[in-house]
């Protein structure tokens, strides 16, 4: 494997030297195509970066919603990678997972296929946006002698990922990536990096009124007090149907709010994206077990996340830890317009109290 400085390379030393001037052609490779928070980022990324710079392709292991919404304004590919590797839950690793003999075997000749793919589309940067995709794309990256660069959007933790797949994950952190970013400082900080290390936490954003704009993972700005019609509180939580999002906390809690606030009307918005359709099923029969069936909505899959804003009063992004959701159950709590878990800590203020 080369040295980390001899791949500290200037972009578009891979290029003819008649092409200085041609923009950057970045590779953004990413293993799924379904629509889950970080593929929804990229998609904003890709169609907001200045075409006189840089030249995106997308390349994808799984055909999608993402590569449709993609195509055909953005150069992307679909190179197929086994759905026994593509399919694996990150909370399913362990020590025999990723050792397994056969799994290699395809990874590695998948790798051999991207390299190709590099080298065609005579790529200058590689940029990998899922776990999966920073070890694939990383290696091929290397292979291919071109600059990587980590997208990291997931906190690299033992409550969230199994201890070993955290331990590999923070090594190959230090040798893979030319560069590191993460969707926040909180994120960036469970990669345990050196103090010297070559990263940055930069939060997804958009261009408003020709102005950057920090939005969570590139939603548009909208109108997020609506009218209240007939005093009704409408809190939803927003996110792909997951344990780890905390849709069965959410509805614990609202169990406890709609007792101290009857007008409060409850809406779970988001699917199940990536075959969690057993919890699925449990966190819909939740609400007929608390006596709450009649105020609760599950809305499924929205695409149009910024109308969904707008027709709530009290908006959480998902979360597992208790604290967070069961505050809300306090009577003289003061509510906030966007709520967050301590996993991406953003900053908030009063907009009103939940008062009947």
């Amino acid at each position: 494997m080369p040295r980390m400085s001899t791949r500290r390379q200037t972009l578009g030393t891979n290029r003819p030297e008649q092409g200085i001037a041609s923009p950057i052609r970045v590779l953004f490779f990413d293993h799924t195509a379904t629509l889950g928070g970080g593929e929804i980022a990229l998609l904003n990324l890709v169609r907001h970066l200045d075409p006189v710079k840089f030249k995106p392709v997308v390349v994808l292991a799984t055909d999608g919603q993402l590569a449709k919404r993609l195509f055909p304004d953005i150069e992307t590919h679909i190179l197929p990678l086994s759905p026994k590797v593509a399919n694996i839950k990150k909370d399913s690793l362990g020590f025999l997972t990723i050792v397994r003999f056969r799994d290699l075997l395809t990874i590695f000749a998948y790798i051999r296929r991207l390299c190709r793919l590099i080298c065609d589309c005579q790529v200058d940067l590689v940029h990998t946006n899922s776990l999966k995709a920073d070890v694939i794309g990383g290696l091929a990256g290397i292979v291919s002698r071109r600059p990587v660069v980590w997208h990291i959007r997931d906190r690299i933790e033992d409550d969230y990922l199994p201890p070993i797949v955290v331990r590999v994950f923070r090594v190959l952190c230090r040798l893979i990536p030319t560069y590191i970013i993460a969707n926040s400082a909180a994120t960036l900080r469970t990669l345990c990096l050196p103090s010297h290390s070559h990263s940055s936490a930069i939060p997804s954003g958009i261009v408003v009124n020709r102005k950057d704009t920090v939005v969570h993972d590139g939603t548009q700005l909208a109108a997020f007090v609506p009218e209240r019609t007939c005093n009704v509180l409408k809190i939803g939580l927003i996110g792909r149907i997951s344990p780890w999002k905390g849709q069965h906390i959410f509805l614990e809690a609202a169990a406890q709010v709609h007792r101290h606030f009857p007008n409060a009307r409850f809406v779970v918005i988001g699917a199940a994206l990536f075959g969690e359709s057993e919890y699925d099923q449990q966190i819909r029969g939740l609400p007929a077990r608390l006596g709450i069936e009649e105020v609760v909505e599950f809305t499924g899959f929205r695409p149009d996340v910024q109308a969904a804003i707008a027709e709530l009063n009290l908006v959480d992004f998902g979360d597992d830890r208790r604290a967070l959701l069961l505050s809300l159950c306090h009577p003289h709590r003061w509510c906030r317009r966007c709520c967050a878990g301590p996993r991406k800590r953003r900053r908030w203020r009063p907009t009103a109290r939940c008062w009947s």
